[in-house]
């Protein structure tokens, strides 16, 4: 049984194509031999054979993706990654599940490992021409390839938002915590994504979760009191709650209005 995901540009067993989009000057990447691809190199796994790309790309100052794959009776015989640059930027309608910009510019930067059942996975193609800068290395820290939202990171970006703080207070807080921009790991723009992605998880469920949270405190505490309302689609309509200390203020004081004055740090 075949399978196959080829790559965004038409690509056959034997070469990629070589053309370079525009009159852009080719950028060679200077690279120890030792770190640097090259066609008929071996690695035992095709695991190991991205990782050596990848830390190549990381190396010389460039980001890496997968651009497809090939597989025959659940084995992958062809693997392609090419720079995170390659293509074109491709507009459309739809609403973004994350908001991107692109910086494709159709570099043909790519590789292409062929599975060999002695060899392992063999470098059949190898193409090290950019038609953009390498990223400079002070910048390398913000590549892709050199950020990771460690579970230290998810934590403390979960328990902001839990407390409805927003991705820029997130990320100054975190650098004092990880002991500056060198050792945070990520972004303000990977902190949007993860808190995405947290709110996209909740989407749908937000009111059963506000729920069971008011049920654990009744469970908690006696005094707790809180009541709700749906409508005829099961949506939450109507809640209250109401805590030990704000039914003694009820008693001395009567109605009472209160301020969050943090209303304005999330729109």
């Amino acid at each position: 049984m075949e399978s196959e995901t080829l790559p965004t540009s038409h690509v056959d067993n034997q070469s990629y194509s070589d053309d370079v989009v525009g009159n852009a000057d080719l950028n060679i990447p200077e690279c120890p031999i030792e770190l640097k691809p090259f066609v008929g190199r071996s690695f035992p796994t095709l695991d190991n054979a991205i990782e050596f790309y990848e830390n190549y790309g990381r190396r010389v100052g460039f980001d890496t993706r997968k651009n497809g794959s090939k597989k025959v009776d659940d084995i992958t015989i062809w693997f392609y990654m090419v720079c995170n640059r390659e293509g074109e930027h491709k507009f459309n309608n739809q609403q973004p599940k994350r908001r991107r910009k692109s910086k494709k510019c159709g570099c043909n930067d790519c590789v292409a490992f062929k599975f060999d059942s002695d060899r392992g996975y063999v470098i059949q193609h190898f193409n090290e021409e950019h038609n953009h800068p390498m990223v400079e290395v002070q910048h390398q820290k913000f590549m892709r390839l050199n950020r990771h939202l460690e579970p230290v990171h998810q934590k403390f970006i979960s328990d902001c938002v839990g407390a409805n703080i927003g991705p820029s207070l997130t990320f100054k807080p975190l650098i004092e915590l990880m002991g500056g921009y060198e050792s945070v790991g990520c972004t303000v723009l990977d902190i949007c994504n993860y808190t995405w992605d947290i709110r996209r998880y909740a989407e749908g469920y937000d009111a059963t979760m506000i729920i069971d949270e008011l049920m654990k405190k009744k469970e908690n505490c006696d005094a707790f009191t809180y009541e709700y309302e749906v409508d005829s689609c099961s949506r939450l309509i109507h809640l209250f709650w109401c805590d030990p200390m704000a039914k003694m203020n009820f008693l001395q004081f009567g109605d009472i209005v209160s301020f969050d004055t943090t209303y304005s740090t999330n729109r």
